[in-house]
């Protein structure tokens, strides 16, 4: 493989077996609405040149992972 071809792992193009510097890393994310828990631990970790979708069901956190991702909303 040259170094320009994506790994099967997910990992980044630089032939580092998947450990490129992360785009944007969310870790141990927590968020609460009065009693309701919407983010229990959340992490998300994004590498260049990686495509992700966030899947669950209605009230699963997904639009309050992605309001702390782009700093609308903070994390308790």
């Amino acid at each position: 493989m040259s170094s320009t071809t994506p790994r099967p792992n997910g990992g980044g193009r630089r032939g580092d077996g998947g450990r490129s510097e992360a785009s944007a890393r969310l870790g141990g994310i927590v968020r609460r609405y009065g009693p309701v828990v919407a983010l229990d631990g959340a992490d998300l970790v994004v590498r260049p040149a990686e495509v992700h979708a966030v899947l669950g069901e209605n009230g699963a956190g997904k639009s309050t992972l992605l309001g702390v991702l782009g700093g609308m909303l903070r994390p308790d």
